[in-house]
């Protein structure tokens, strides 16, 4: 291999590293971000769960459990 072809590779070498050094880059903010989506996820769901569970206890949710029984013995009769 003579000087001017190892030159050449040195180049192309460095232009691959640029390259891969900004995809990286580029992956690193993706990657923030779809962490940053992930916590706005995660406490949209555990503001769902707090509600189901407030409701699950109230009075109402209680009063009703009777119908919520009836109703699903009877469709379970009618092979719903």
């Amino acid at each position: 291999m003579n000087e001017s072809s190892s030159e050449e590779e040195l180049r192309r070498l460095r232009a691959a590293l640029r390259a891969s050094q900004s995809d990286v880059q580029k992956l690193g903010k993706r990657n923030d971000q779809l962490e940053k989506e992930l916590r706005t996820a995660n406490r949209k769901l555990g503001g769902a769960w707090e509600q189901l569970d407030a409701i699950r206890h109230s009075t109402s949710w209680k009063m009703t459990a009777p119908v919520r029984l009836v109703k699903t013995a009877i469709r379970k009769g009618l092979g719903r």
